[in-house]
C-alpha cells in the first residue's frame, strides 16, 4: 500500500471512527492493535459499515447479534403499529365496517 492509499484507508467515517478502505487493512490494524495496546477493552473484529468502509469493534459478533434480533423485534413492531393506524383511520374515513 502506497502512502496515498494509506491516507486514504484511515480516513474518518461519518459517525467519527476510524475507517479502512478494506477487510485486509482492517484485520492489519486488528492485529497490531491487538499485539501493541495495553488498553483494557481492545478491538475483537472488523466489520463493513453502512458506510462502504470497515472499521473495528471491541463487541463480540455473539452480541451484536443479539442486538440486531432486538432492533429488528422493534422495528417490526413499530410497523404493525402503523399499518394498524393507518387501517383504522382508512376504515373511519370511508366508513367501512368490519
Amino acid at each position: 500500500m502506497n502512502a496515498k492509499d494509506r491516507k486514504r484507508a484511515f480516513k474518518k467515517c461519518n459517525n467519527s471512527k476510524t475507517s479502512y478502505a478494506t477487510y485486509y487493512d482492517a484485520a492489519e490494524a486488528l492485529r497490531r492493535i491487538r499485539q501493541k495496546s495495553n488498553a483494557p477493552k481492545k478491538p475483537v473484529r472488523a466489520y463493513k459499515c453502512e458506510c462502504g468502509k470497515y472499521h473495528l469493534t471491541s463487541m463480540p459478533i455473539a452480541d451484536a447479534n443479539t442486538i440486531k434480533k432486538k432492533v429488528d423485534e422493534r422495528v417490526k413492531k413499530r410497523e404493525e403499529r402503523f399499518i394498524n393506524r393507518e387501517t383504522e383511520y382508512w376504515k373511519k374515513r370511508f366508513k367501512i365496517r368490519d
